[in-house]
């Protein structure tokens, strides 16, 4: 994780920082989308939907992907560290697939 966040964060990999949020986001996207509507996942990924996200955990996972696509966009706006973006990126990854991201998502 730390190998990724500093490749991410290197000097010139500004394609790589951006693919990795597009493709983190449109995963998101889909997982939420098929566990809403059973549609949208491809690959692998009904069945990590179906792991993931059960309905009572919904809003947790949208909140994620709403908070991601914030603190993205203040991290650019500000010139922030994008390495400890891409850390915490991952953090709030694991507290909401744990189930403990209640707390941890607001602004």
């Amino acid at each position: 994780m730390h190998d990724l966040a500093d490749s991410l964060a290197a000097s010139g990999a500004d394609s790589r920082y951006e693919l990795f949020h597009i493709m983190l986001a449109g995963l998101l996207s889909r997982l939420v989308s098929q566990a809403v509507s059973g549609t949208g996942a491809i690959g692998g990924e009904t069945e990590l939907a179906e792991r993931l996200i059960a309905a009572p955990a919904l809003a947790r996972w949208v909140a994620l992907w709403e908070t991601l696509q914030r603190e993205k966009a203040e991290a650019d706006a500000l010139n922030l560290d994008r390495k400890i973006l891409v850390l915490e990126t991952f953090f709030r990854l694991e507290r909401v697939a744990r189930g403990d991201a209640d707390q941890t998502l607001g602004p």
